[in-house]
């Protein structure tokens, strides 16, 4: 370009150089630290990065939803993310050069996730609880369980009594020691969201239980013989200091064991062996024991003779006998052997028998009733009804 005055004098041509700028800038986002597809944690940065290779770029804007818009000047992260509820958010962001040409608005979808897993300590088998307590034995297994819902758990800790366990294994046992335990877990997902420790105490119970009997009912003891009565109640009881008594198991003979058996009776006539045991709420199972008795279920044979006069020699009883008899009353019992007789005449009380009867009136009907008792209590009866001649 150039100018002339009126009177034709022609400046010198200039020239000038310029750019024409129409197109905007250019803008990408960029996240950094821990995420995973679009899920990002508290500790996640958005950097924003723009671009224009002409005039320059003025400044970069955005927003989140529907909150108002500010000029970016540094990544976006925890101090805004802070803020922002978890949840479902969009970015929107643009750049404007320094000619005013301003970028299409550009979005990033993402879950803002504040949330660290969730996780808890199964266990698989042999437990109980009491009075708030949870008992263990040393053959329980246990099981780590954790899940994140929007993520994947990136990590499990977990320590037994204080200890570090290592190793992707979930499952575990604890050491064979009595007493109370300490299993110690927290986790991690995969965008840093770390859950607080959590301590679950328990308490493992190795012993046994034990189990002891005694008998409500007739016993005898002879040397190192006991006898009882095929009514004789065998109680059993078990004692467990720990998770608790579960079960009393016996059985008789080569029997089937039974559960739940705190008492019983045997009915077989003669020398027997019972068995038992107990396990407590956590399975721990007492070596069987095993102990001996007699059992008599029959009462005594009772026998009734008589001698006289008329012949010394004892007699079975008639339906008569001579006045000057002597009744002998006879009771035998081949296991535990007789404990007493008793008898009645007629409506008379009931004696103690010691010595034969005698001295009975010619002519008189005799009612003679006997009962006939061993040591374990088993009874027998007879009665007959003879005359006196």
């Amino acid at each position: 370009y150039f100018s002339i005055d009126r009177v034709g004098n022609i400046e010198n041509t200039k020239n000038t150089e310029f750019y024409v700028d129409i197109t905007p800038p250019m803008t990408k986002h960029i996240v950094s630290g821990r995420y995973f597809r679009e899920t990002i944690s508290g500790s996640t940065q958005i950097e924003l990065d723009a671009f224009d290779n002409l005039s320059g770029l003025e400044n970069i804007y955005y927003y989140i939803d529907e909150n108002d818009e500010s000029v970016y000047e540094e990544a976006i992260s925890s101090q805004t993310f802070s803020k922002t509820e978890e949840g479902n958010h969009i970015l929107y962001y643009y750049s404007q050069d320094k000619v005013g040409n301003k970028e299409r608005l550009n979005t990033f979808s993402f879950f803002l996730d504040h949330s660290p897993p969730n996780a808890h300590v199964l266990i698989l088998n042999e437990s109980h609880e009491k009075d708030g307590n949870t008992y263990v034995s040393s053959q329980t297994n246990f099981k780590v369980v954790a899940a994140d819902e929007m993520t994947e758990v990136k990590n499990v800790t977990l320590k037994i009594n204080g200890t570090d366990i290592e190793g992707d294994d979930l499952e575990f046992m604890l050491p064979t020691r009595a007493g109370k335990h300490e299993i110690s877990y927290s986790c991690l997902d995969i965008v840093d969201n770390e859950s607080n420790e959590i301590v679950q105490s328990v308490i493992m119970d190795t012993k046994p239980p034990s189990t002891s009997y005694n008998y409500d009912g007739p016993v005898f003891t002879r040397g190192d013989r006991l006898y009882i009565s095929a009514y004789t109640d065998i109680i059993l009881t078990g004692l467990d200091d720990a998770s608790g008594l579960k079960q009393i198991h016996s059985r008789v003979g080569d029997s089937d064991f039974r559960d739940n058996t705190n008492s019983f009776n045997i009915d077989t006539y003669g020398k027997i062996q019972f068995s038992y045991y107990s396990t407590d709420n956590v399975n721990n199972r007492e070596n069987v024991n095993v102990a001996e008795v007699y059992v008599d279920n029959k009462p005594p044979d009772i026998e009734v003779k008589f001698s006289s006069s008329e012949n010394d020699e004892l007699q079975k009883l008639v339906d008569s006998i001579p006045s000057d008899a002597l009744i002998y009353i006879l009771a035998e019992d081949k296991l535990t052997g007789r404990e007493r007789i008793v008898y009645t005449l007629g409506d008379g009380d009931e004696q103690l028998y010691k010595s034969p009867l005698t001295n009975f009136a010619s002519g008189q009907i005799i009612n003679l009733n006997i009962r006939a008792v061993d040591m374990v209590e088993n009874e027998s009866v007879r009665s007959l009804t003879f005359k006196v001649h």
